[in-house]
C-alpha cells in the first residue's frame, strides 16, 4: 500500500492538503481515512500540513484535523493546521507552508 511504501522511504515526507472542508466529492475515503491511517501508521519522519480555506468549515472538521496534527506534532514532526478565510489568504497560507518546511529542512530547493 502507500502507507507501506513511505515507511520504507528516507528522509522526511510532507502531506500538505488544501480544502474547503466540504468533501463531497471524494468516494474513496470520504471522511479522510487515508489521512488517518497515515497519522496512525507511525511513518518516520511523516509531516502533515492542513490548510482550510473559507469560513464555511465545520467546527467538527477543524476539530478532526487539528487531532490529526497533534498526532503528528507528538511524534516530533510537523503538524499544522493553517486557515485561511477566503482565497486571497492562501498565498500567506502556502508561504507559512514554505517557512515550516525551510525550518525542518534548512533549505528548499528548486
Amino acid at each position: 500500500t502507500g502507507i507501506n511504501q513511505l515507511k520504507d522511504r528516507a528522509g522526511p515526507k510532507y502531506l500538505i492538503a488544501l480544502t474547503d472542508g466540504d468533501d463531497n466529492m471524494s468516494r474513496s475515503q470520504p471522511q479522510g481515512q487515508l489521512v488517518t491511517e497515515a497519522v496512525r501508521a507511525a511513518i518516520p519522519d511523516f509531516n502533515l500540513i492542513v490548510i482550510t480555506v473559507g469560513s464555511d468549515v465545520k467546527p467538527l472538521m477543524i476539530e478532526g484535523i487539528k487531532c490529526w496534527c497533534s498526532i503528528v506534532k507528538s511524534t516530533g514532526n510537523i503538524g499544522s493546521y493553517i486557515g485561511a478565510a477566503n482565497p486571497a489568504g492562501l498565498g500567506d497560507a502556502f508561504a507559512a507552508v514554505a517557512e515550516m518546511i525551510t525550518a525542518d529542512e534548512g533549505h528548499i530547493e528548486d
